[in-house]
């Protein structure tokens, strides 16, 4: 292990309970690691659905598994089939008493077509419960298909004002490696917030094509893409470039 692997810092723009899965790994391989949330969750009132109508529930986030475990009754959701886009919403959607089916899939565009190769028996609707924000929508492909689906917006998400300082220092001290983004939002709220800072030889890691974009235009030099959401994903990522 070289000094430079162990000095090296990583920032992973993600909320602290979904990030933590990614730090632990990248701690035990000897990285420093800050977990930075750089937006804040706002939920809209809830409006009551009935759930006697739907076959299917698509989760984007674990924001939205929260959001309606807190507004529904478990009788209501637990036999309805229940699909997550990765291990850590699929995890806390079990936990709170969602039926989830088990697929392979490793990312949202995976998981449309998962669910649409297992539609065949949907007589009602799937509900995509997710926030204004979402990284890919599955409603046209799924329309395509022909399964009846709309998308239900839980919460919207509000850039913070500041870095922390941790994260602030580790920039003007240039310590940091990597840079990890989840969504093109968050591409361009850290855009926003970092033009005084020089990032030129940090390496960004993003999730998809889109964010992908949003970084290149952004005038980003070194740009990883995962297309995968797994955090050994990332990680394997990382220590490999």
């Amino acid at each position: 292990m070289t000094s430079h692997f162990i000095k090296s810092t990583i920032i992973i723009l993600r909320s602290k309970d979904r990030a933590q899965c990614l730090k632990k790994i990248l701690l035990s391989k000897g990285y420093k690691v800050i977990i930075e949330p750089i937006i804040s969750i706002y939920s809209y009132d809830y409006v009551p659905i009935d759930f006697n109508k739907v076959d299917a529930i698509m989760f984007t986030s674990v924001n939205s598994v929260k959001i309606l475990k807190s507004n529904v009754n478990k009788k209501a959701i637990k036999n309805i089939k229940t699909y997550c886009v990765g291990d850590i919403t699929e995890k806390w959607a079990k936990k709170s008493g969602f039926n989830c089916v088990r697929t392979s899939a490793y990312s949202g565009a995976t998981l449309e077509k998962a669910i649409i190769k297992n539609s065949e028996n949907f007589k009602k609707e799937i509900i995509i419960f997710g926030g204004e924000k979402i990284a890919h929508n599955p409603i046209p492909a799924f329309k395509k298909a022909g399964i009846d689906c709309r998308r239900i917006i839980l919460y919207k998400t509000i850039p913070i004002k500041n870095l922390s300082d941790s994260c602030k220092g580790s920039l003007i001290n240039k310590n940091v490696s990597h840079i990890i983004f989840y969504s093109p939002y968050i591409a361009e709220v850290f855009d926003k917030m970092t033009k005084e800072y020089s990032l030129k030889d940090v390496t960004a890691v993003c999730l998809g094509e889109n964010t992908n974009r949003i970084l290149k235009k952004n005038k980003w030099k070194k740009v990883l893409t995962i297309n995968n959401v797994k955090p050994k994903s990332f990680a394997n990522s990382i220590m490999g470039g």
